[in-house]
């Protein structure tokens, strides 16, 4: 395996990783955020290629060395780097399909989708030192070395550097949709981080009890990792506080008291199984890196370190994929608002038409009203002035006479309206349809009325046969009827 200091090897990470460190990616130098990124790749053609004969340990550390001098921020200082071996010339990077070539870092099989996280054992007399099937030795080595690569920070929340597929600071056109569409691991899997972290940490305070604190462990008569619960173990230090920082390193950015709290959360939640948001999960899981720091276990440090680096990749590509979701979205609701535009144009010009054929209709009512307002003798009337006209006197008279004719033949309840005046013109003839109007209903009232009197009298009509039979009987059987009866017979004489 080629050593990480080699410059032949630093050659061939920088043309693995040419094409994938550019732009924003080329400014990163923290090895937390350079870790995802190889296992996001570790599938590419170059990238596969390195890790079957280098670790990805030793690829991280070197990528971090590179990114730090910015070799991938400008190839002039890649030449001035590798100039000194010139038997590599630096071509441009090959661009090989993706090709499904295991790794043994992590396995692709859908059933073990964390493999990677693999509990200890629980055995009480093969309590391992190591959480992962990982022998101790040179690996180790490396790894604190690697965890030292990483800038110190004030902050207890690191934040994953945002992927270029997703625009940052990008403002949505319907925030209240798209904020709904939230980031986030199943419980399923948050549970299982949880559960597995909350283990490799009792393994490192059980390791740190061991090798400097061994009264805690004869004291509680715990020989396994698997005996002493997280908040046990934080109970039991608080306890003997002033010899657990006597004994402890103090990293930068990180307080014993805050670590010990959240060290009790992280058990709580895998214990109760309460759902989280991916930034409260960065912030359990950032602590506990700080506990594996003060504690001064490289192992786990690395283990827990490996664990949320590919949960951050899948996060990271989550949040890839929700910008594209949220992009879909925008372009569907930007046309159901095109739509529903349509439908709002359709509706107002629907109702627009209402109006103007109730209006149309209005002018007809008006025009006839006009008319009747505007009349010659509706005129004269209105001004008081009224035609001296012989052939108008005459019409009036025989219309006098011929409502006095129709009152004499109307009913009584016809003839209680009061005399008016002898009208001319439109009055006249509204007051001969009046008076047809009245004999109609006196004719329908007569009509309507007869059904009624036949009914009536019909129990008489029934009765009637009966009544000359019994007359007829009387007669027949009284004194000088039968004799009466035969000689009329005889005679033909009543």
């Amino acid at each position: 395996m080629a050593s990480s200091q080699d410059l032949v090897f630093e050659k061939k990470v920088y043309l693995a990783f040419k094409d994938i460190f550019t732009g924003q990616r080329a400014e990163f130098r923290k090895a937390k955020a350079v870790l995802p990124i190889v296992s996001k790749y570790q599938h590419h053609g170059p990238v596969s290629s390195l890790l079957r004969t280098t670790s990805q340990l030793a690829v991280c550390e070197s990528l971090c060395r590179l990114l730090k001098e910015g070799v991938f921020q400008n190839e002039t200082k890649a030449n001035l780097r590798f100039a000194n071996n010139p038997q590599i010339i630096i071509p441009p990077a090959p661009v090989v399909p993706k090709a499904a070539v295991p790794v043994p870092v992590v396995t692709e099989s859908p059933a073990s989708e964390l493999t990677f996280l693999r509990a200890p054992n629980s055995e009480p007399e093969t309590c391992p030192k190591m959480i992962n099937g990982v022998a101790p030795g040179s690996e180790s080595d490396s790894m604190e070395e690697y965890g030292a690569l990483s800038e110190p920070s004030g902050d207890t929340l690191e934040e994953l550097e945002p992927d270029l597929d997703t625009p940052a600071n990008y403002e949505s056109r319907y925030p209240t949709e798209t904020s709904q569409l939230q980031v986030s691991l199943p419980l399923r899997i948050q549970n299982f981080i949880l559960s597995r972290i909350q283990a490799i940490l009792e393994l490192a305070c059980f390791d740190f009890a061991k090798e400097k604190m061994p009264k805690i462990l004869e004291s509680r008569k715990w020989r396994c990792p698997k005996a002493g619960e997280l908040n046990l173990w934080v109970g039991e230090f608080n306890k003997r506080i002033a010899s657990f920082k006597s004994n402890v390193n103090h990293p930068e950015g990180y307080e014993i008291s805050k670590c010990f709290q959240i060290a009790t959360h992280i058990r709580h939640y895998a214990v109760h199984r309460r759902h989280l948001s991916t930034t409260h999960l960065q912030s359990l899981i950032n602590n506990a890196v700080g506990l594996c720091k003060i504690l001064g276990n490289g192992q786990a440090l690395a283990q827990i370190e490996s664990i949320w680096g590919y949960a951050q990749a899948q996060i990271s590509e989550l949040e890839s994929l929700k910008g594209e979701i949220i992009l879909e979205l925008e372009s569907s609701l930007d046309g159901i608002a095109a739509r529903r535009a349509e439908l709002d144009l359709l509706e107002a010009a629907s109702i627009a038409k209402a109006h103007e054929k109730l209006n149309g209709h209005h002018d007809v009512a008006s025009d006839e009203l006009e008319k009747i307002l505007l009349d010659r003798h509706m005129v004269l009337m209105a001004a008081g002035k009224v035609e001296d006209n012989k052939e108008e006197d005459e019409a009036d008279e025989s219309d006098t006479h011929l409502s006095e004719e129709m009152d004499a033949q109307l009913p009584e309840e016809a003839q209680v309206k009061q005399y008016q005046p002898p009208a001319r013109g439109l009055p006249v003839l509204q007051q001969r349809i009046k008076q047809s109007m009245l004999l109609a209903q006196k004719i329908y009232n007569t009509l309507k009325s007869f059904p009624t009197f036949l009914y009536a009298i019909r129990n008489s009509l029934l009765l009637l046969p009966y009544i000359l039979f019994g007359i007829a009987a009387a007669y027949i059987l009284a004194a000088g009827g039968m004799e009466h009866i035969w000689s009329v017979l005889w005679w033909g004489e009543w």
